[in-house]
């Protein structure tokens, strides 16, 4: 990859799935559709929504990501950030890039049918 053209997000999604993510794919169901929630684990200001966003829609274009508290925004534990529906597999393939963009501030809850 060139210095000036360098992409945070290809990189480190990269590094974390390489070649795929074989845990999931032996585990979840390729048909599974999913709904989950990213939320805070403490008081804090959001910030990198729009990253997490991104990351979901560039594993799966057809995730749909609804950004509920916008960066900047003041929240505390348990207030939802982001919310997430599509296949399961693809919101588990990226959600541990996204939390990394998030850092601590946010988990992701148990992912429903």
């Amino acid at each position: 990859m060139h210095p000036d053209h360098y992409d945070p997000i290809a990189a480190a999604l990269e590094e974390d799935i390489g070649k795929g993510d074989i845990t999931t794919e032996f585990f979840v169901p390729a048909e599974l559709r999913a709904n989950a929630r990213i939320f805070a684990h403490e008081p804090a200001i959001v910030a990198g929504t729009g990253t997490a966003a991104e990351i979901f829609r560039k594993i799966d274009p057809d995730t749909d990501v609804q950004i509920l508290r916008p960066d900047g925004e003041a929240v505390v534990a348990g207030d939802t950030v982001i919310e997430l529906r599509g296949v399961a597999r693809s919101i588990l393939k990226a959600e541990r890039v996204a939390l990394n963009f998030l850092q601590r501030l946010c988990g992701v809850a148990t992912l429903t049918r």
